[in-house]
């Protein structure tokens, strides 16, 4: 499907809409459905279930547990912000 010259905005890039095509042929929703809700899903369930876990545990296991998560919260917030800095992993 040829882009109409409307569609174009400041050079040769079609305008940016909610249901726009990338250049790769994906949708921005599609991008928000794998980049963001399935993510937060899986979080929200991981909390849950940590949640449960730590409550249902005996003192020993949840102190076990709790020390894990104040160890690993931070590491993995590093790890999120800094991990893509080198680029991309290639196979050599």
């Amino acid at each position: 499907m040829p882009i109409q010259e409307s569609e174009l905005g400041t050079g040769s890039q079609p305008k940016c809409t909610d249901h726009a095509i990338t250049a790769a042929g994906v949708s921005e929703r599609s991008e928000r459905w794998g980049g963001v809700v399935i993510p937060l899903v899986g979080a929200v369930g991981l909390v849950a279930i940590l949640a449960l876990s730590i409550a249902q545990a005996d003192v020993g296991t949840r102190w076990f547990e709790l020390g894990g998560l104040a160890l690993g919260v931070p590491f993995a917030l590093w790890r999120g912000a800094h991990g893509s800095a080198a680029g991309p992993v290639t196979e050599g």
